[in-house]
């Protein structure tokens, strides 16, 4: 089968033989392509010597079981996303699915339209998580350089090689998708301290009651299945770089512990009676206006000044138009190998009229989208998604405000345009949209589109 339209891998790991029959059959009728081991073993074996986008694993197996298998896979990076069955559910196996690595988690007997459901979805957050490295291989190494053609992007780069020689704490503000973990990675790779670790911690993915043992680590018997220590990623950013994303979303009661650890360098893990001490540089970002947080003591002032000595904000992608033709030239470039394609300049145009309030997470998946559906070594207007055809959405509405619309504008006629190009389906929107239907509804109720 042709590499760019290969069926979704899934591998069954399950010592109940009848249920991974079952799962083989009905998966494999839903589109799948399907294998299977009868315990943790095998399975991991399995994993080891073929490439699987997506696992269904069984939590109570005899001899390696699911956890078990978690862990070898984290520890030997096996990219595969995990779904978790058990017939056993606890609290405590299901933090630790998750802590581990898994996708999501599912108490037997699992619905088999629920499975197809999270196959697809753990799909697409494995597909975005390969695409995501297209962009951050932009900076390599010291010296690292970002695709623009942009005076005000230039400016910023320019600002950020001069800060990136000092030890000054960066705060970097812009929109969701405009690159700022990029930036942070430029910073750092044109730092002194540049051959030390880049350790990102993504405030938005964490439970809140798991920020301090993820930041800090824990010692052994700190908490119920604490059965060893753990580093914290501040130890783990010892010498080199900490990189604080989405930090708007660290709850209040730890920001107090984060400034202390900031200011003096050094922490005290979950459950030990020993200071650590560290050498780290912090830079982190937000999509939230945190110095309207700070004020309304949503956030901590004084940690934000002292995550702020430099700001830089970066400019949204409709406000940089001619940054498409280079970054989507760049990322083309960085395709796998046997993914070789070009693009033509009515793709671009189209490109061009585009508002991209997504921006370049957004172009990046289109132009992955593309590659990969394209049937020839040149992208053209044809390859990209049906909402490109509809016309430029930048004239969706009136625009206000000085000509220029929010965000939120920009998302809620969007959903409109993409809704009217599915006649009302709303599932079908859904898919075209990136979300899961039940994100759509509950856009629909925000923004008033019934």
């Amino acid at each position: 089968m042709d590499s760019q339209k290969r069926k979704i891998r899934v591998c069954v790991i399950d010592d109940e033989e009848a249920l991974v029959g079952v799962l083989k059959e009905e998966l494999a009728r839903e589109g799948f392509e399907v294998a299977a081991a009868l315990n943790g073993s095998d399975g991991i074996k399995l994993l080891e010597h073929k490439p699987f986008d997506v696992c269904l694993l069984d939590l109570n197996m005899p001899g390696l079981n699911g956890l078990d298998v978690l862990g070898k896979a984290a520890q030997q990076a096996i990219p595969t996303e995990f779904i978790v069955l058990t017939a056993c559910a606890t609290v405590q196996t299901a933090v630790e699915s998750i802590r581990l690595g898994a996708y999501d988690y599912l108490t037997k007997p699992c619905n088999l339209d629920r499975i197809v459901f999270l196959i697809k979805k753990a799909h697409e957050k494995r597909c975005m998580r390969q695409e995501s490295l297209i962009l951050k291989r932009m900076t390599e190494a010291r010296g690292a350089r970002i695709a623009t053609a942009s005076k005000a992007m230039l400016q910023v780069i320019k600002e950020a090689e001069k800060v990136a020689g000092t030890e000054a704490p960066v705060l970097i503000l812009g929109e969701s998708g405009t690159g700022k973990e990029v930036m942070a990675e430029f910073i750092h790779a044109n730092s002194s301290r540049s051959e030390g670790p880049f350790i990102v911690f993504n405030s938005a993915a964490i439970q809140e009651n798991l920020f301090e043992s993820e930041l800090f680590g824990y010692e052994k018997g700190a908490f119920t299945g604490a059965n060893s220590s753990k580093e914290g990623l501040f130890e783990l950013a010892d010498g080199g770089t900490l990189f604080l994303d989405e930090i708007g979303e660290v709850p209040q009661q730890m920001q107090a512990k984060l400034l202390r650890a900031i200011e003096k360098g050094t922490f005290y893990k979950v459950g030990g009676t020993k200071e650590i001490r560290v050498d780290i540089r912090v830079l982190s970002a937000t999509n939230k206006d945190l110095p309207g947080m700070a004020k309304g003591n949503a956030f901590r002032d004084d940690l934000y000044y002292r995550l702020s000595s430099i700001t830089l904000t970066l400019p949204p992608l409709r406000e940089r138009r001619e940054d498409i033709k280079p970054i989507v030239e760049e990322l083309l470039a960085r395709l796998p190998a046997g993914y070789t394609k070009s693009i033509d300049d009515a793709a671009l145009e189209l490109m061009a009229r585009h508002d991209w309030p997504g921006n370049i997470r957004e172009l990046q998946n289109v132009v992955n989208r593309a590659a990969i559906l394209s049937d020839s070594d040149r992208i053209g207007p044809g390859d990209l998604p049906p909402e490109f055809k509809d016309g430029p959405v930048n004239q969706a509405r009136p625009a206000q405000s000085g000509g220029l619309l929010s965000l939120c504008d920009l998302e809620r006629e969007h959903i409109i345009r993409v809704l009217g190009h599915t006649a009302g389906q709303k599932k079908k929107a859904a898919g075209i949209l990136g979300i899961d239907v039940k994100t759509l509804y509950r856009k629909l109720k925000q923004y008033g589109i019934s």
